[in-house]
């Protein structure tokens, strides 16, 4: 009997699926036989493994909605497919999301074909596509995918949430015993980065330029930011990249899209992290990865909107939260860091301090300890 596993996306794909992936496959790789089927071509080859690649395209920061969705699907049928052909030998199958669609479908043909599984909720949908105003709550369509994903939820071994806020809402499905929360945590290979800082103190955000990234708070805090002599550092892409390819400000250096070790090298030369947000729910809910990574390299975070990744660095003394838009206060607090080297050294120490307990070693083992007590409960 093997376990199972669905991921978007493995390595050379340079994604936080494919990352988290990573840390996973390699615990069980070499004690219990696996399996991995992924929308990745040429993926990563994993020792005693069988993995099955259904070869979807990975364009996604550069698809419109319609052909992302319809990729989404393709990967989902395709894999559910293999995941049927195979399911003699399936003692449990792993899905993880993103992406929504297909890791629905997955969950679907699993529950048809009772095929046990454990289903990986990184945010909530379809409230999502409500919140991004691509759907209508009072749709049609909005109701067939909550209806959907109920019964995902329902028949699930186990769900995984990446946050207590996403554990909250899926309690008002399924019963709070079958729902774990497990944090992403951030690489450990970030600990051993050298920190050699520009010399101009500099503010940096990261990431996919998505629906719900702030990126006009992010250009008003810039163009304030350039009357005291700050950079703002932005790497990435998405479907919000003209507002910063446009956008005429001197001490914007936008550095586009940068594989993760060059993404990671810039930011360690960086002095504070945003983490800027619309405020929607979605958004207070989550805990983006760019913040994992700003602890992860000891980088005081500023973080929109009050949510539950704002909450935990105030509680941890490494950063700051604000409404979304409030550009007065996050200059303020930038100001503060940059001129009071005290009150710097203390937040980037905090940091430095916590981020021991939230490594992806870490996040791997604890999702391996679910895993496999999912299985003696078959």
């Amino acid at each position: 009997m093997k376990i199972y596993f669905f991921f978007e996306s493995l390595f050379p794909d340079k994604s936080g699926c494919s990352l988290r992936a990573h840390y996973i496959l390699n615990l069980f790789r070499d004690e219990y036989d696996i399996a991995v089927i992924t929308g990745t071509k040429n993926p990563e080859i994993f020792e005693q493994a069988e993995i099955f690649s259904v070869k979807i395209k990975k364009e996604k920061k550069k698809r419109s909605l319609i052909k992302r969705i319809i990729d989404e699907f393709m990967l989902g049928l395709r894999s559910s497919l293999k995941m049927i052909k195979n399911k003699h030998e399936i003692s449990i199958i792993y899905i993880s999301s993103p992406s929504f669609i297909a890791s629905l479908i997955v969950g679907l043909f699993s529950n048809l074909f009772k095929v046990p599984y454990i289903y990986e909720v990184r945010d909530l949908y379809p409230e999502g596509y409500s919140d991004a105003r691509l759907i209508s709550k009072n749709s049609i369509l909005y109701k067939i995918l909550d209806k959907l994903v109920s019964i995902v939820y329902h028949h699930a071994k186990k769900i995984i949430t990446a946050t207590e806020g996403l554990k909250e809402k899926i309690k008002e499905r399924v019963h709070e015993n079958k729902i774990d929360v497990v944090y992403n945590g951030f690489p450990s290979d970030l600990l051993s980065i050298k920190q050699n800082k520009y010399n101009a103190f500099t503010v940096c955000f990261h990431g996919t330029f998505g629906y719900f990234q702030d990126i006009e708070t992010l250009l008003s805090v810039t163009e304030k930011l350039g009357q005291y002599n700050i950079d703002v550092v932005v790497i990435g892409e998405g479907v919000k990249r003209n507002e910063i390819t446009n956008a005429n400000l001197k001490n914007l250096n936008y550095l586009g899209f940068l594989s993760l070790e060059d993404t990671i090298s810039e930011i360690a030369k960086c002095h504070v992290g945003l983490s800027l947000r619309l405020n929607d729910q979605l958004s207070k809910d989550s805990f983006p990865i760019k913040v994992w990574e700003y602890l992860g390299l000891g980088i005081p975070v500023i973080i929109t909107p009050i949510s539950e990744a704002g909450c935990f660095v105030e509680n941890f003394s490494c950063g700051f939260q604000f409404d979304s838009g409030d550009c007065d206060a996050i200059i303020n607090k930038i100001l503060l860091l940059r001129d009071n080297q005290q009150k710097y050294t203390e937040l980037s120490d905090k940091c430095k301090n916590i981020r021991l307990d939230y490594t992806r070693e870490i996040f791997a083992l604890k999702l391996k300890k679910i895993i496999l007590d999912s299985l003696i409960q078959n």
